[in-house]
Order: C-alpha cells, then sequence, then structure tokens
C-alpha cells in the first residue's frame, strides 16, 4: 500500500509542478517503485517516457539499462539486447555499460545462444573480457541447460567449453555434468570417458559418483570385468557412505563372480550377507555364487546349503538353477531316488523357468538310464526332442542323449540275440 501511495503522490507533483526541475527525479522514482512491486509493463512505460521527456537527463544512461532489465523481465529478449547495446555503445566505460555486458550474458543465456553472445563480444572493440572471464562465462552458458534440466544443449555447450577451455577453472565440473547428462540419456559410451577422466583425478566432490556409474557401465554395457572390480573395490575403500559401500560390495561379489576370482567371491560375498542394509535379493545373489564356487570345488556339502537357501527364498531363474544344481548334486552322488525328486521339484515349483525344466528333464533321463529303465529314458527325452523348440545347444544335448539310449537298447537287444542263438547252437551239438 505505501509503494501505491508513493506512486500517487509523485505522478500527482508532476501534474501539478509541470515545470519543475525534479519531475525527472519524480518520474525515475515512481519507474523504480513500480518495477520493486513487479509492475514491469507499467515500469517500462514510465522509463520510456522519461528517456524522450529527459534525453540529457541525469537518469538516462542508467534508464537506457532499466529498460533493457524490464523487456528481459517480461521475456522480451531481443529488445532487451537493443538497450543494452545502446547503453555500451553510448556510454562506453561508464558503470551502466559494464553492467549492461553482463545483463547481455543472462539475455544470451535465456535464449539459448551462447555463439550469438561471443560474436557480439568479439565484434565490439570496447568491451574486453580477460581469459579468464571467458573461461567463466562459457561455463556458465553450459551450467544453466544443465540446471534447467536441458540436457541436449548442455552437452553441446559443455562440448564447446572443454574444447576451448581445456584447462579451464571449470573443467571437472564440466566433465561430470556432460557425463552426467549423457549417463540420464543412456549413451554410456560416450559418459564412460567423462566418468573415467574424473576418477583419475585427485578425490574430489564427483569421485564417488563418477566411480559408481563407471563401475556401473564397465559391468553392464562394456562386460568390461576387471575395471568394474578395481572401480568397486576402490568406492568400498573410499566412501563413508553405507549405501555406497553396501552397492560396493554388491559389484565386487557380481564382477569377481565374473572373473573367477573364487576368493574375492568369499570374501566379498561374506561381507553382502552380513551387510544389514543389502536386499534380500542381494543376499540371494551372494548365496547363490558362493554355492556355485562350492560346487565347482567338488564340496557339494557345502554347496547343497546353499543351494537350499536360494531354493527356499526364489521362485525366479536363480531359484530354478539352484533346484536343477541340487538334484545333479544328489545324481553325482548316486542317490537316485531323492535325485529324481529334485528333478521334478524343478518342474513343480518353477514351472515358467523353461531352460532350467528342459535341463531337469535331461537330467531325469539320465538318472532312469542308471536306474535301467531305459524305456523310461527315451520317452523323457523324446519328449524333448519332439517338443522343446528353445536353447539349441540343450536340444542337442537332450538328442545326444536320446541316440545313445536308443543304441544302448539296441545293443542289448542285439546281445539278448546273441544269447539265443548261442543257445540253439550249443541244442545243436548235443544232438
Amino acid at each position: 500500500q505505501n509503494y501505491n501511495d508513493k506512486i500517487t503522490i509523485l505522478q500527482s507533483l508532476n501534474q501539478r509542478f509541470p515545470s519543475s526541475n525534479f519531475n525527472d527525479d519524480a518520474l525515475y522514482q515512481i519507474a523504480i517503485t513500480q518495477a520493486l512491486q513487479q509492475q514491469y509493463n507499467p515500469s517500462l512505460i514510465s522509463l520510456l517516457d522519461l528517456i524522450k521527456k529527459y534525453p540529457e537527463g541525469k537518469y538516462y544512461s542508467q534508464s537506457l539499462l532499466d529498460i533493457g532489465v524490464m523487456y528481459y523481465n517480461i521475456d522480451e529478449f531481443d529488445p532487451a539486447i537493443i538497450y543494452y547495446d545502446r547503453v555500451i555503445k553510448e556510454f562506453p566505460n561508464s558503470p551502466e555499460a559494464k553492467q549492461a555486458v553482463f545483463n547481455l550474458k543472462e539475455v544470451y543465456m535465456a535464449k539459448g545462444d551462447s555463439d550469438a553472445y561471443f560474436d557480439y563480444i568479439e565484434e565490439s572493440p570496447d568491451i574486453e573480457i580477460s581469459t579468464s572471464g571467458q573461461d567463466t562465462i562459457m561455463y556458465q552458458f553450459a551450467e544453466s541447460y544443465y540446471e534447467n534440466g536441458d540436457c541436449m544443449n548442455a552437452v553441446s555447450e559443455f562440448n564447446k567449453y572443454l574444447k576451448n577451455h581445456p584447462r579451464g577453472a571449470y573443467v571437472l565440473y564440466a566433465h561430470f555434468y556432460r557425463g552426467d547428462c549423457l549417463y540420464q540419456n543412456k549413451k554410456y559410451s560416450r559418459a564412460r570417458d567423462d566418468f573415467d577422466f574424473i576418477v583419475k583425478q585427485k578425490s574430489n566432490m564427483f569421485s564417488e559418483k563418477a566411480l559408481m556409474r563407471g563401475a556401473r557401465i564397465a559391468f553392464v554395457v562394456d562386460k568390461n570385468d576387471e575395471k568394474a572390480f578395481q572401480y568397486y573395490r576402490k568406492l568400498l575403500n573410499t566412501s563413508s557412505d553405507p549405501s555406497v559401500k553396501t552397492e560396493a560390495l554388491k559389484g565386487l561379489t557380481k564382477a569377481a563372480y565374473s572373473l573367477g576370482n573364487d576368493k574375492a567371491v568369499k570374501d566379498y560375498g561374506n561381507q553382502l550377507l552380513l551387510n544389514k542394509r543389502a536386499s534380500q535379493n542381494d543376499k540371494l545373489e551372494a548365496n547363490f555364487f558362493l554355492s556355485k564356487i562350492a560346487y565347482k570345488a567338488g564340496d557339494y556339502g557345502t554347496a547343497q546349503g546353499y543351494f537350499k537357501n536360494v531354493a527356499v527364498k526364489n521362485n525366479a531363474e536363480l531359484g530354478a538353477e539352484a533346484r536343477y544344481l541340487l538334484a545333479e548334486i544328489l545324481f553325482k552322488q548316486k542317490k537316485y531316488n531323492e535325485a529324481k525328486e529334485a528333478c521334478f521339484r524343478v518342474d513343480r515349483e518353477t514351472p515358467e523357468q523353461e531352460y532350467w525344466v528342459v535341463n531337469s528333464f535331461i537330467l531325469l533321463g539320465e538318472i532312469y538310464e542308471k536306474q535301467g529303465e531305459l524305456f523310461q529314458a527315451k520317452q523323457t527325452l523324446k519328449s524333448i526332442v519332439d517338443n522343446y523348440d528353445g536353447d539349441m545347444d540343450l536340444l542337442e544335448k537332450a538328442k545326444s542323449k536320446y541316440e545313445s539310449i536308443v543304441s544302448k537298447e539296441k545293443s542289448q537287444s542285439k546281445l539278448e540275440e546273441d544269447k539265443g542263438d548261442s543257445k540253439l547252437l550249443e541244442l545243436d551239438e548235443d544232438n
């Protein structure tokens, strides 16, 4: 209300004393007061009236600058540029001109046209910006896009910045923010280089996130298990964030398993099992990896313990494989009846996991064969050969075992025939 009263009084003074030497003061105060109330259009009208009536007045240069500000505030960027340009050219080296140069940068940022800004600076002999100043301004253009979520333009501007200022003051920021934009847009191969750059520097504010994302890209996209392992290990050793340490343990366990580094799997896998922040699924995976290592080493007792833990808690692919491998262990231990039941469990409890169901039926065929039930073995395998059209290696395995049993069956039949012929010959000789 006080602002409105002030404007009313000043307007009244202008009307009552049109020849007063203080009219330009009153008009300028009206414009400023309107601007303070964010009445930008009325303020603009007042300022335009001021420069028209008092072109030689003490408020002229400041009013030109303020007109540019008002146009900027109402998103009229081109007129704003025109008035800032007038200040720079009509009042070079003045405080208003220096402010106009700064304001021009804001306008060109809003327009998203860094090239036009630098072209303007280059073509203006009265404007001098130091190398460090150019470094800062070019970076600010890029950062403004990033902060507004405009990753496409942000990447383009960060490219310009890093090309023109490869040793600039904001190189670290530029690499991380560009990498972040690329990562968000699933351009992982390009993001990788930025994260790698940050990881190679001394520990900094972006190190942790760069290690995390660099490790994920290495493991999932590039299949570079060794690099992922190194990044996750560095993350585990340097981070103080418990959730980050948990993520690192997960990555280390998986990468170590992929590398065949059994010692590291045991080390980090067991740490993960004891980690309070690890999810149920994380611990299931750790149990599974540990069971596979024990299985590979022939430590079937340990392997069974881990596999049973996974099978009880998971009915997805991990659980199906665990159930199958439990059946295979029983088969290797010649516990054929128990192995047979374990095979049926795979089909009964994880029927949607076709690959492991088929594996279990192939194993079932082998069990029947070991028990001398060749007909049952042959029929079990034939059902796969006739109906399965999934994994070709698995299908070939079923065919090979089926043909082996058919051949064995024929061989036994031939043997029986030979024995029969031999008895007939013996009878003939007795005669």
